[in-house]
């Protein structure tokens, strides 16, 4: 018993103490890998997003939590530079009229002009301070969409009537270039949209295609299919390039700069257009051969009205 006594003695605090080292070893090595996504975590800031979370080998829940650490990074970083993006393009849209605007007022005060030529003068400082009106509402409602403080008011719409209405104000400006402006749109479809939003989203494809749309005509169609509202403006157009289809819904992105400019397009119609059916629940694409013409195509999900 006394051998006993001491064996346990001598063995049980031993044995505690050597399976103490052994775990806090195995914590140390088990907990080195979030260690280092701490201090790799630590040195990331918002000037710099390019770093990312070492990915540990073991397949385990520390680098499910990594990976989802980096994929988050990877969306953060996108939204930066779409943000940077988005205010460099806003300040160069910005800049352009405002130095017209200065240029054509110090034309005017350098000398006594004519009244015609004042008058001149105002009407181009005129023409472009519409222009930078329309830009500021433009960057305005693409904000408002973009962080969701856009409202929505679902109502019963007819959608036959609806693009019926929003194409008649549209025939004087499509017969002014010899275009035919066709609605194929059965009536009595009725579903609980927002009616303003649906209808800015229908005017911005309609007033693109008009826009670019020498000779021929634009085709505006509306379907119910599969519980889906489906929604189409086609035309015979010069088309869309396919190196130019993957950006065509970024701000400030247009497929032929110089021809925008001069025409008072800002490039932020098929954007907004983009954000508020994404907020509406659907998709928007666009299928396009050169000197082929272009087709946008909505779906909308086709909620009937309680």
């Amino acid at each position: 018993l006394d051998t006993i006594r001491r064996g346990l003695l001598i063995g049980v605090p031993l044995t505690l103490l050597i399976t103490g080292a052994i775990s806090l070893l195995a914590a140390r090595q088990a907990l080195q890998p979030l260690t280092q996504m701490t201090h790799s975590a630590a040195a990331i800031t918002a000037d710099d997003l390019s770093e990312r979370l070492p990915v540990p080998k073991a397949k385990d829940e520390v680098q499910e939590l990594a990976l989802a650490f980096n994929a988050t990074l990877d969306r953060l970083a996108a939204a930066f530079l779409r943000q940077r993006r988005f205010t460099a393009d806003a300040s160069h849209e910005l800049r352009t009229p405002v130095t017209a605007i200065l240029g054509q007022a110090e034309y005017a005060l350098n000398r006594a002009r004519s009244p015609e030529a004042y008058q001149s003068i105002l009407s181009r400082i005129q023409h472009e301070a519409e222009r930078m009106q329309r830009l500021i509402g433009r960057m305005l409602a693409l904000a408002r969409v973009e962080t969701g403080r856009h409202p929505l008011s679902i109502v019963p719409t007819d959608i036959g009537d609806l693009i019926r209405t929003l194409v008649n104000p549209l025939q004087p400006q499509a017969a002014a270039k010899g275009l035919a402006l066709n609605v194929d749109a059965p009536t009595g479809l009725i579903i609980a949209t927002d009616a303003d939003s649906l209808t800015q989203i229908l005017l911005n494809l309609l007033e693109n295609a008009i826009h670019y749309t020498e000779q021929g005509h634009v085709t505006i169609t509306a379907a119910e299919s599969a519980g889906q509202l489906c929604l189409t403006v086609s035309d015979t157009g010069p088309g869309i390039p396919a190196e130019h289809l993957p950006d065509l819904f970024q701000p400030f992105y247009r497929v032929d700069p110089s021809r925008s400019h001069s025409q008072g397009h800002v490039g932020l119609g098929l954007a907004l257009t983009h954000e508020l059916v994404q907020l509406l629940g659907g998709q928007i694409s666009v299928t396009s051969q050169p000197q082929q013409g272009a087709t946008f195509s909505v779906t909308l999900p086709a909620k009937r009205p309680q």
